[in-house]
């Protein structure tokens, strides 16, 4: 059965079960590892729980509901945010490793692959970082939240007459290098099929038994939100290789 709900915020020092180089070897796996659907699902499960469990050791506060992250910064305190590979963030947070972004593009290239998010976006800003990228594991997305470091350079993007979505106004290219310490969260998006359902809260157990009984069990997402807004720029990584 669901828990009643999750807390919010939960903190938590868990004695380790893996080490760094075991959840690092799982994410990759499930990106290029051919897998029945049950196979998958159960991976992508297990990789969820141990990105928790190791993000919690680094520092985390754990977050169920997403919103709560909004109430930590000022209406002008402004963030830079993008969509990332998974695999790119845990080794920035695990190993602090430096990550490069836009360094794909060519010469005069300027795409958009940020937002510029304050807390008066709020899920807009965050929506809109989701669909900058397609940056996945197995199913999993992860936004990745910074404060824009002196080795980051932030280019507005041109918004089109012909393009009337008004959350364009928040994208950005972004091109340089994010360092871990610059790192304030990391909101994680799992398919409901493939998240733990120990770890649903009630509301979110019925929503997704609701989309079952109505045939789109594919459609529900599930949001997790990492901050590290506490870590100190000193922190080192904490799990073992």
């Amino acid at each position: 059965m669901p828990n009643a709900g999750i807390p919010s915020p939960e903190r938590a020092r868990m004695k380790p079960r893996y080490s760094t180089g075991e959840l690092l070897e799982a994410i990759e796996a499930i990106k290029t590892e051919p897998r029945t659907s049950i196979e998958r699902r159960e991976a992508v499960q297990h990789v969820f729980e141990r990105m928790k469990q190791a993000f919690l050791e680094a520092g985390a506060t754990y977050y169920a509901d997403v919103n709560d992250i909004y109430g930590m910064y000022g209406q002008d305190e402004e963030l830079v945010v993008r969509r990332e590979d998974p695999l790119a963030i845990a080794q920035s947070i695990l190993w602090n490793r430096d990550l490069p972004v836009g360094t794909g593009e060519r010469p005069g290239e300027v795409s958009a692959n940020s937002v510029a998010w304050r807390r008066s976006d709020g899920e807009l800003g965050l929506k809109t970082a989701f669909l900058e990228g397609r940056a996945t594991a197995g199913g999993i997305a992860t936004v990745v939240g910074i404060r824009r470091g002196t080795d980051l350079e932030l280019r507005t993007i041109p918004q089109s007459e012909f393009d009337p979505r008004p959350d364009r106004r928040l994208v950005r290219n972004a091109t340089g290098i994010i360092h871990p310490n610059e790192i304030e969260f990391v909101i994680v998006r799992v398919p409901a099929t493939h998240f733990p359902k120990q770890d649903m809260t009630d509301e979110e157990a019925d929503r997704y038994e609701d989309e079952i009984e109505s045939g789109h069990r594919n459609r529900m997402q599930v949001l997790r939100a990492f901050s590290f807004r506490s870590r100190s720029s000193e922190a080192s990584p904490v799990a073992a290789e």
